[in-house]
């Protein structure tokens, strides 16, 4: 019987029906199958616009024959704003500068968004004026979303000091500080931001959140000593607990830089996606949200506005290419996962506190996920946190997987038996995610 009819037939509703597997063989996998690392592009949408999106979005995530090439077919997700000062030239907004108007760009990108193409919020927007955002704005934002049945879990800080709406501590950031003009960190929550980016968490380190750390010593002198390493290389978790000014608790994550705290453009690039560091986060089997702004060329040293440019025509120079060829092959050969950022977050945190029972029923061997108690503080478990899980299993076609809910435990009847993997070990994945929708 296949796992899908054996499925079928079950009729559990508690885990007390069922008997424990001694010496179960059963165990999580770190990454779905057949995947040995992690990696997001977590591109910030500075100056791009609704044109220049589309051609990346053909390039980057279709298979159609581009302006470079054949397209990579790798989900890769991006940010977006709601407003943007006049200006500004940051024009990939959802309304007409400040305004309560939804042009007609401002209908694709929330399409584009309700499709999973779009993942993340690069702050209400940009302002060259510390006045222009206000609290309105972020409600008037969050309604549009509401209204279109968006919830935006990941927010990423954009910009110089006239951004007030940045969460964090840094100075003139108002975010989320209560009792000031630009407060909205309860509204921007209660939505539904779950993990948030506040521009200090910045790393050098490629792979964090390694189950294959590399060591951390060297010998010398008769003895080992520490490895000295920059500031920038040591932080080895992908996400961890943060409080906002406000006492709310959020999850905060790390971006990978790679090029000593600067910001990082496509100029960039090739370095960050180097082989080298590639067969770094494959070896160490560990996650990578890359930092980049992919619209965006450097053109001299230094931060502020006149030291970035749009991108040229031409967009990509041959090395640039080369690195997103080299990592879409990875991707197609199984050893790296590229996902979205709000997907590998959310993958991460729910794998890293996953609590389940193994165990057998006549001829089946059954796995139960429980929904409440993750270590990642997340309250509930539901069908959408367990897409992609893939567990190791002697007998992958007649494993059956429930998830246990308020109701009893329901079935999760969409599981993928998988042949062996490096490891010579087979196993089935949960709940496999569909190939992401076109462009509208």
């Amino acid at each position: 019987m296949t796992a899908r009819g054996i499925s079928e037939a079950a009729s559990l509703r508690t885990r007390s029906e069922l008997t424990p597997l001694a010496g179960s063989s059963i165990s999580l996998r770190p990454f779905p199958y057949p995947f040995r690392a992690a990696l997001a592009i977590c591109n910030d949408a500075d100056l791009l616009t609704h044109q220049s999106f589309r051609r990346l979005h053909r390039f980057l995530s279709t298979d159609a024959d581009t302006e470079w090439g054949p397209g990579l077919s790798l989900q890769l997700g991006g940010s977006f704003f709601m407003f943007r000062s006049p200006d500004s030239r940051d024009y990939f907004t959802v309304f007409d500068c400040l305004s309560n108007v939804i042009t007609d760009d401002g209908e694709f990108i929330l399409e584009c968004v309700r499709r999973g193409l779009l993942d993340v919020l690069h702050t209400y927007g940009c302002f060259t004026d510390r006045t222009h955002f206000t609290r309105q704005l972020a409600e008037t934002a969050l309604d549009a979303l509401r209204m279109r049945g968006i919830t935006i879990e990941t927010w990423v800080n954009h910009g110089p000091p006239t951004n007030v709406q940045c969460m964090g501590p840094r100075e003139g950031w108002q975010g989320d500080a209560p009792g000031s003009a630009g407060y909205h960190a309860d509204l921007t929550i209660n939505h539904g931001v779950r993990w948030v980016w506040t521009g200090s968490e910045v790393t050098d380190r490629m792979a964090l959140d390694a189950s294959q750390p590399a060591r951390a010593w060297r010998r010398g002198a008769g003895r080992l000593r520490s490895r000295i390493r920059s500031r920038m290389d040591r932080q080895t978790a992908l996400v961890e607990a943060y409080s906002l000014r406000d006492g709310q608790r959020v999850r905060r994550f790390w971006r990978y830089s790679g090029i000593g705290g600067r910001t990082p453009v496509l100029d960039d690039l090739p370095r960050q996606l180097s082989r080298t560091k590639l067969d770094e986060l494959v070896r160490a089997a560990g996650y990578a949200i890359v930092y980049q702004h992919l619209g965006v060329r450097r053109l001299r040293p230094g931060f502020g506005t006149g030291a970035y440019a749009p991108v040229g025509a031409s967009w990509f120079a041959p090395a640039e290419l080369s690195a997103l060829r080299g990592l879409a092959q990875r991707h197609r050969e199984g050893e790296i996962w590229v996902a979205p950022t709000t997907q590998v977050l959310r993958y991460r945190d729910v794998h890293s506190g996953l609590r389940w029972d193994a165990s057998r029923d006549r001829e089946r061997d059954i796995i139960v996920i429980r929904s409440s108690a993750t270590a990642a503080g997340i309250s509930r478990l539901a069908r959408v946190d367990v897409r992609d899980l893939t567990f190791y299993c002697e007998r992958p076609e007649a494993t059956v997987v429930y998830l246990e809910g308020i109701h009893g435990l329901e079935v999760l009847d969409d599981v993928r038996p998988n042949p062996v993997d490096a490891t010579l070990r087979r196993s089935v994945t949960v709940l496999p995610r569909p190939k992401a929708n076109p462009l509208p």
